[in-house]
């Protein structure tokens, strides 16, 4: 028991006076020194730690797991924000509906041949066995064409606007490709 306590070091019950000796103060070689005792200096908690010349400050491993936490949720949300911006950057190309060729641009008694499009624009082939002159003439009615230019005989490009309409004559079949751009 130490002098002033009134309880047991080892076991905690009320001390009484004079049945306990007085406890040994030792120094760092077992024997007797100047009376202190080393109760308040910090004693090792990690059993693996060897001395404390190898200590390491404890400011200075959360510092680096803090840095370390700080990294990687950084990066975490830089993928998040790329993420989410591919997404919507493909959900705006996605939604933008395909647009076609105007159905009044299609010729009487004519077959579709290929029928594309997209969001940037479409083309329309047809196929018919009427001669130029006469699908020239429908279109040039219908589109009201800005530019007829006749490239040869047998060929024919109307502009309007937005739409190309290029008419080319081969094999008694008159062939009508539509561009339509948005």
């Amino acid at each position: 028991m130490i002098p002033g306590t009134g309880f047991c070091r080892q076991c905690g019950a009320p001390a009484v006076a004079d049945l306990e000796e007085p406890t040994a103060l030792l120094d760092q070689h077992g024997q007797s020194g100047d009376g202190t005792t080393r109760r308040l200096d910090p004693r090792p908690t990690n059993p693996y730690q060897e001395s404390s010349s190898e200590k390491v400050p404890a400011t200075g491993r959360n510092g680096r797991l803090i840095f370390v936490g700080v990294v990687a949720v950084a990066v975490l949300a830089c993928v998040t924000i790329v993420g989410v911006v591919r997404s919507v950057m493909n959900k705006k190309q996605s939604a933008a509906p395909a647009i076609h060729v105007t159905r009044t641009l299609m010729y009487p008694a004519s077959r579709v041949v290929l029928d594309l499009g997209d969001s940037g624009g479409a083309v329309l082939q047809l196929a018919t066995t009427d001669p130029l002159d006469k699908v020239e003439t429908w279109y040039g009615a219908q589109l009201k064409p800005d530019k007829i230019l006749r490239a040869t005989m047998n060929t024919s490009i109307l502009r309007k606007d937005n739409v190309t309409v290029t008419l080319v004559m081969e094999n008694n079949t008159t062939s009508i490709v539509i561009k339509q751009n948005r």
